[in-house]
Parts: C-alpha cells; structure tokens; sequence
C-alpha cells in the first residue's frame, strides 16, 4: 500500500515538475515575442522620425572646376530635402552618368545634413570630336580650352593612337605638349604633326606600346628622332640648312635609317 502511495506521489511531482518547466518555456516565449515586438514597433517609429527630421540640407562639392561644380549643383538640387538614408552607391553612379568627364566620386556625410562629395577629374589626353578622349577611350566635354593633340573623329586606329600619346606622354612630355594633330595612314603608319610644322612619319611597327620588345624599340626611335630634330634645328639657327624641315620619316627605322625631307 505504501509502495502504490509513493508511486502515486512521484508522478504527482513528475507531473508538477515538467509543468512548471513547460510553463516557464511559456511564459518566456511570450516575454520575447513582447520585446521583439516592442523594438520593432518602436524602432520603426525612431527611423520615420529621423528619416523626417534628418534630411539633406547642402552638398559641398570638393573640386577646383567652377563651371563643373555649378553643373553638378543644378543636378544635385532635386536631393536637397532628401532624407539622408540615401543610397550612395545609386548617388554615385548617377553622377558618373550624367558627368563622364567625372572619373570618380567619394560621398561623405557630415553635421548640420551636409554631404561632402570628392571629385577625381578624367585627365583629357587629347581633343576628339567636340570634347576630350583619356587614356581609356572615354569621351567627355572640357570645361576650359586646352592645347591638346587632335585626334579625327573618323580615326579607324584611336587604340593605337591613344597606346602611343600614353607612352610619349610618359616618356617625353616635352615632345607630346608640340603634337597638333596626330593620325594614321591606311597602312596603320602613325603620323603626327608638331606645332613648329614638322611632320613626323613614324611608323607601324608598335601598336601597343605595352610590351617590352616594342617599348624598347620605341625608345630607341626616340632618341634618334629627338637628336635629329635638334640637330636641325642648330643648322636651321646658324644658316647650315635653308628652308624648313617638312617631313622626319622614321617608318624605315632603324634598317633603312631615318629620312629628312624638305
């Protein structure tokens, strides 16, 4: 009698415990699905009143091109009282969109809803069409006049030729700031014409100007045609040689040598 009285007494406590626990389980259950709810309700509530209250108020625009920024600023008008919760990758690629001649853009927000915008330029390499050409082929409108070389529109090698203004530009800056219009032949013979008047005929050997057998060549070309152009231009100075040097062939280089023509 007493064994059945104690066996009816531990599944009395079994019973209590494991309703406890579950009750416990519960009641915790119900306390996070209240705080989960509490935070999203009130958080939702915290996020509409900053994006109310927090809104753009001015960009300052980090850049030294007047024309450019008073460009950008009338673009950038309509974000003004925008809440500041604003995508900036979207920002940015509209403004490259709409400015090509803009290579980069940094956004960074600031007190008082200002929004600091920096501006990294595209460096013009030469004049094409009614604008500017870069290193990577990208065409784009120039704010100010520059003295740069001329490329056709109608040029059919512009890679060749933005290869070889690349690579003269870092090897002789001199050389590439008298270019006045550059080109090529059908034969893919580049030619370029200086502001003096010299018509230089170089060749259709390189075309990248990227590989060591062509950039070692190129140099060498160079040298011999900055030599003879100086040396011209002593015997032009001292009355050595009459009239004006028209053409400077280098297409035969270097196993025909170089060809000066009047």
């Amino acid at each position: 009698m007493n064994k059945r009285i104690q066996k009816v007494y531990r599944r009395r406590k079994d019973h209590l415990r494991w309703g406890k626990i579950f009750f416990r389980f519960i009641s915790r259950l119900i306390i996070f699905f209240l705080l989960v709810g509490s935070v999203a309700f009130f958080g939702k509530k915290f996020y509409n009143y900053l994006n109310y209250k927090v809104v753009i108020k001015q960009f300052v625009i980090r850049n030294n091109d007047k024309y450019l920024d008073e460009k950008l600023n009338n673009f950038l008008d309509k974000y003004i009282g925008k809440s500041l919760f604003f995508s900036t990758a979207e920002l940015k690629k509209n403004i490259i969109a709409f400015f090509p001649e803009i290579k980069e853009v940094k956004i960074r927000p600031a007190l008082g809803g200002k929004i600091i915008l920096s501006l990294t330029k595209r460096e013009p390499l030469a004049l094409f069409g009614d604008g500017a050409i870069d290193k990577e082929g990208k065409i784009f409108s120039l704010s100010f006049g520059e003295e740069l070389p001329v490329i056709s529109e109608d040029e059919k090698n512009l890679n060749k030729v933005i290869n070889f203004l690349v690579w003269l530009k870092k090897e002789d800056m001199c050389l590439y700031q008298k270019i006045k219009k550059i080109y090529t032949l059908e034969n893919n013979i580049l030619v370029f014409v200086c502001d003096t008047g010299e018509k230089i005929i170089w060749g259709e050997k390189e075309n990248n100007f990227k590989e060591s057998v062509e950039i070692n060549r190129a140099k060498e070309k160079m040298r011999h045609l900055l030599s003879v152009l100086s040396d011209l231009t002593e015997k032009m100075g001292t009355g050595t040689v009459k009239g004006k040097t028209n053409i400077v062939d280098l297409s035969f280089y270097p196993e025909g040598g170089i060809i000066v023509q009047n």
